[in-house]
């Protein structure tokens, strides 16, 4: 077997392990984020979201150009082993990629579904007073607009399995972000409301 034959074929075998890592890693960030009943932020985080997905996107850049780099070079080989070499590397690296986007798209999801259910705690430690004024009318409407939201959110992602195509993920999840910022946006304005209205509740939320 010629040298550059077996190089190619170590090549292939060790992004084709790194993409089974990486969904090893993302069914594990899954399961961590499926938060349950009792309103729990379930998922424990030793690096912040952004930072995380910064080197993630970084990476994905870097395959992208190598990808399109390997297809160039075997468009422009007239060496036909050397063509499929290239080929197989390119097709190697768009799959991890993807499952680097992936990835992306799910950290994101649990960081803001994280902040929901933060916020969702804070707010469960008000407990409903006898008498009430418009402004915490306007709070408690707020609370159940931010579920209706998070809930349309939880809905879409019932949509998306393995064989979504990654550019179909992109979409469906851009629009789940903009649910789950929407319900963020209606929380923090009740939590806004209720820490105006009791001193206590105020002091609770900046904790």
């Amino acid at each position: 077997i010629p040298q550059d034959r077996i190089k190619s074929e170590a090549e292939i075998e060790k992004l084709t392990n790194e993409v089974a890592v990486l969904k090893k890693l993302s069914s594990e960030i899954h399961s961590n984020a499926k938060v349950q009943n009792n309103n729990e932020n379930v998922v424990s985080k030793t690096i912040p979201d952004s930072i995380l997905i910064a080197n993630y996107e970084n990476d994905i850049d870097k395959f992208k150009k190598e990808a399109v780099q390997k297809r160039i070079n075997a468009n422009s080989t007239k060496d036909v082993s050397e063509k499929e070499k290239l080929i197989s590397e390119a097709v190697a690296i768009d799959k991890m990629v993807n499952e680097k986007q992936s990835l992306v798209l799910k950290i994101n999801d649990i960081s803001l579904t994280n902040q929901y259910f933060d916020n969702t705690n804070k707010l469960n430690q008000v407990k409903p007073v006898e008498a009430s004024n418009n402004e915490t009318t306007t709070a408690n409407l707020l609370v159940n607009e931010a579920k209706y939201f998070f809930d349309k959110a939880s809905s879409l992602k019932k949509t998306i399995n393995d064989s979504t195509p990654i550019t179909q993920k992109k979409i469906i999840y851009d629009y789940i972000k903009t649910q789950q910022e929407l319900a963020l946006q209606k929380q923090l304005k009740a939590i806004e409301i209720y820490s105006k209205n009791d001193p206590q509740f105020a002091q609770i939320i900046n904790n």
